[in-house]
């Protein structure tokens, strides 16, 4: 800070002077120093001063001092930086260490929070199974927020994004990479969370460290600048100042805690003191139990795989004491089971209340948990025991007041007997497996329009693990029953029959009516487009009197997780979106962006939105430009894979496989062209372009959401962080599926070869750029037109947030994914052509090989040229290179295990494409 001395540190003379400062402090009997920003003592010209060789050689001499005349004491570095490079802090492990007795542990506690709010034991079995043996004499300092902030720099952009969502209250809350606030307040205050939050702390590996407050549940405030927001004073009792000080209030360098929920009169340690309930005994508790242990000090950790994701499990063994903890991170009640081999007999004893359990047998021992619940057991030997679910469900309600089924009681009955059952039957809500636990009808309104009457709903779901989503569903009524109509909807579309006294009616979702989409088209089309309160139509064009007779009626085009598609004739698109969320939509902005730039997107015409006091609107539909195309790039290039195999097949003499293998960056060889064939090569090609087009048509150096950002070493190892699970996730699928699958057992013995080619990409800072890019792109997501392509569909899968999408990234990524899509497009002809499940063995796999060579470097070829010349390429080849390396065996490992779990019977494509990428023989 600008306040703050910026010492010579090669001056000889200041560092005697520092260590002098050192003895000052610890004649008068501190117990340590935490060494803050440890790794940026020295400065070096052409680096980025962190852990240089004079730092190291300097707290050598600092730890000598210590420990020579000041015994018992410790030096605690802070450098907030990845295991792997913090371990050098401890010095050389021959010696037990000789530099900094402890340090802090940084990147494992945003993933204690993660793994909370995620419900899955991942975040934290991982982070620990990369991080580093330390020397014999040292220890982590592992802590769950510090004095500044739950800093989030040792997270991946993603994971830095879902824990703003998760754990950010407010827009105040933010701070440089992290969030202040208190544990309590990060925790929403609930007592379950607070518990399992510091059990999981006192139990993993290295010394919990507690901050103040933290003990009894102190609030914050985050309105108080920089820092400051989480170092309110102390509050011990209920005197002037809560006990801090007799100063007059005022005077007081930072104020008191306000909010009620906190306020000293109610939280403070004489209070809890008194309270044998209360936090602060609880906390003396757990310390007490924990110092019993040396093997929650000192002892190895083993991770346990119980097949619920939601429970962690892990023995911690020292000599010959073993410890078993078990914790669910779930806010609902769990069942685990546990397989302990090694402790056959042994019984488990509750180490807070002395419980016995049943002895551990051999196989599965099961346990169940309450929410947030949590087991520390001492192993102690065995010397020591109305209707269907899919139906439609029939209210008693009469079809002419449906409409009063939007408030009161009728909007409870909708709530819960019709919307729920709706929406996890029907094929257009996907949930991703979760299950939805309950939905709250936020926002209702009526609209009426000539042919019919609908209701806007706009739903908040709440699923039993995960956050919460918005729903938007408009739903229209129908008298008489849908099976006497030739028009009825399908049985997917229709929610709830009506049976009144002398009518029957039902209700359904309103885009089947084609009144209600010729209502939104008219609007979003005229200018003075009228909308309900709370909604409007935006960016609407007057098309004038009479110009909506010739407009065609709507037909479905593709309904699918995210929207409903409608196409009117060759004229407009409509996009009705069905999930909604409090962030812009990339789609909306993407297009707007593209305005005016020739950008090869389908482009804007206006859109329907609701307004909200506070925050952007929800973007309900949007009207495009209808792209006459001729089907999707996916299709385009499976025929011409499978007419290349029928050539191959028919005339393989004439078909011989170039002895040279194409490089990026130059042009094909005549040969090539022959052997593939002209047109296929131009298209890719073009695909190519169309991709740096949309790239570079999307850097716009005036707007922070397309400004382009530098890649840094530290964002380069949140990539092999991420990527990490990405080769756990996937060899885990196929370990399950290796006496099945040809090739799986040759992949799975090259886990540590693909692991050293993705530690490539943080060896050395690359001179590349994030930028704004589609995010989920691949063939199906580019419309060929017979003369060019068009990229849609931004606003991602189902496990996209918005948000996320948002985020700029590595061009690469999308680069990856369509080469990949090539692949399949090659590979998929052989599934289809040959026998399925079988194609490594077909014949004409080198021939498909080949063809996809070729059409993949046509593809960059036709990338590289504009996006080189706007800065999108790295300068240096050998970066490049690593980049297409790491991004394409990221891309086919998640292929991999997205096969594995859909269960296609295509998993062979993906292992075929890794097996090709790390034994090219």
């Amino acid at each position: 800070f600008s306040h703050q001395p910026d010492l010579n540190y090669d001056n000889p003379a200041v560092q005697e002077a520092m260590i002098d400062v050192l003895r000052f402090w610890l004649d008068l009997g501190i117990d340590g120093f935490r060494l803050d920003a440890v790794p940026y003592l020295f400065e070096r010209e052409g680096t980025n001063c962190e852990n240089l060789p004079e730092t190291h050689a300097f707290l050598k001499r600092c730890r000598a001092v210590v420990d020579d005349e000041y015994p018992g004491r410790v030096l605690l570095a802070e450098a907030n930086q990845w295991p792997a490079d913090v371990v050098e802090y401890f010095g050389d492990p021959a010696t037990g260490g000789d530099e900094c007795h402890m340090a802090f542990h940084f990147p494992l506690m945003p993933r204690i929070f993660m793994a909370v709010r995620r419900e899955s034991r991942f975040p934290i079995s991982e982070i620990l199974a990369h991080t580093p043996e330390i020397p014999e004499l040292a220890q982590w300092g592992i802590f769950l927020r510090n004095h500044d902030e739950l800093t989030l720099e040792m997270v991946t952009d993603e994971e830095r994004d879902y824990m703003y969502r998760a754990y950010n209250k407010d827009a105040l809350s933010r701070i440089n990479l992290g969030i202040r606030h208190r544990l309590a307040p990060l925790l929403d205050n609930n007592r379950l969370k607070i518990e399992l939050m510091n059990c999981l702390l006192f139990s993993l590996p290295g010394t919990p460290v507690l901050y103040y407050g933290d003990e009894i549940g102190m609030g914050d405030n985050v309105h108080l600048g920089d820092r400051d927001g989480v170092r309110t004073p102390m509050q011990w009792n209920l005197d002037r100042n809560a006990g801090f000080s007799n100063a007059h209030p005022h005077s007081l360098f930072l104020p008191m805690i306000n909010d009620p929920e906190y306020h000293p009169a109610t939280v403070n340690v004489e209070v809890q003191q008194n309270n044998p309930s209360s936090l602060l005994w609880w906390m003396k508790r757990i310390i007490s139990i924990r110092k019993r242990f040396k093997a929650f000090g000192r002892g190895d950790i083993r991770f346990l795989s119980p097949e619920n994701a939601k429970v962690l499990a892990f023995t911690r063994s020292f000599q010959e004491e073993h410890l078993l903890v078990v914790a669910n991170l779930s806010r609902h009640s769990q069942s685990a089971g546990l397989e302990l081999p090694d402790f056959e007999g042994y019984t488990p004893v509750e180490a807070f209340g002395q419980a016995r359990f049943p002895p551990l047998e051999r196989g599965i021992n099961r346990f169940t948990l309450g929410p947030f619940g949590y087991y520390w057991f001492v192993l102690q030997p065995e010397t020591e025991q109305g209707k269907d679910e899919d139906g439609i469900p029939e209210l008693n309600w009469a079809p002419e007041d449906w409409m009063q089924l939007a408030v009161g009681k009728g909007a409870e009955v909708l709530a819960r007997s019709v919307l729920p059952g709706f929406l996890s039957r029907s094929p257009g809500y996907n949930f991703q497996g979760r299950k939805l636990d309950h939905l709250e009808i936020k926002h209702t309104q009526p609209v009426i329009y000539e042919g019919g009457r609908a209701l806007l709903l706009i739903l908040k779901l709440y699923f039993t693990e995960g956050f919460p989503e918005l729903a938007f569903l408009p739903v229209a009524m129908r008298k008489g029953g849908p099976r006497q109509q030739s028009n009825a909807p399908s049985a997917g579309q229709i929610l709830a029959l009506l049976s009144g006294v002398s009518q029957q009616g039902y209700l359904f979702e309103a885009h089947a009516s084609s009144a209600f989409r010729n209502y939104l088209l008219r609007n979003l089309l005229s200018e003075d487009g009228r909308a309900p309160l709370h909604y409007r139509f935006v960016g609407s064009i007057n098309q004038g009197e009479g110009q909506f007779e010739d407009i065609p009626p709507a037909r479905l085009v593709e309904t699918s997780g995210n929207n409903i598609n409608l196409a009117f004739g060759d004229r407009y698109f409509l996009k009705i979106f069905r999930h909604i969320e409090e962030n812009l939509n990339p789609e909306l902005e993407i297009n707007r962006q593209a305005e005016g730039k020739g950008l090869p997107v389908p482009g804007y015409i206006s859109h329907f939105q609701f307004g909200r006091e506070n925050g952007a609107p929800f973007i309900l539909a949007m009207l495009q430009p209808y792209i006459p195309n001729q089907g999707s790039a996916w299709q385009y290039f499976f025929d011409v894979s499978r007419r290349f195999l029928e050539r191959v097949k028919s005339h393989p003499e004439q078909c011989a496989i170039p002895g040279q293998a194409p490089v990026t960056g130059q042009l094909l060889s005549k040969e090539w062209e022959e052997f593939v064939g002209d047109m296929p090569l131009h298209r890719a090609h073009l695909l190519g372009e169309t991709v740096a087009n949309l790239h570079t048509g999307l850097i716009d150096e005036s707007n922070p959401g397309f400004r382009p950002e530098p890649f840094s070493l530290h964002y380069q190892r949140s990539l092999y962080s991420a990527w990490q699970s990405q080769v756990r996730l996937a060899f885990q699928r196929l370990e399950k599926h290796k006496d099945k699958l040809p090739g799986a057992e040759q992949l799975l013995e090259q886990r540590a070869a693909i692991q050293g080619r993705l530690k490539r990409i943080y060896h050395h800072k690359m001179d590349a750029l994030k930028v704004r890019i589609h995010g989920s792109l691949h063939l199906e997501k580019a419309l060929f037109t017979g003369k060019d392509f068009i990229l849609y569909d931004f606003e991602g899968g189902r496990t996209q947030s918005f948000s996320e999408l948002r985020l700029k990234k590595p061009p690469m990524s999308d680069l990856s994914s369509l080469i990949s899509s090539l692949h399949y497009a090659a590979l998929a002809a052989l599934e289809v052509e040959e026998e399925p499940g079988n194609i490594g063995q077909s014949p004409w796999l080198p021939w498909m090989a080949a063809w996809f060579e070729g059409m993949k470097a046509a593809f960059l070829n036709g990338y590289l040229p504009r996006a080189r010349a706007a800065g999108l390429v790295p300068p240096a080849k050998e970066d490049w290179d690593i980049l297409l390396d790491t991004f394409l065996l990221d891309r086919q490992l998640y292929e991999l295990r997205f096969e594995l779990e859909r269960h296609r019977g295509w998993q062979e494509i993906p292992l075929l494409g890794l097996l090709r990428m790390v034994d090219p023989g």
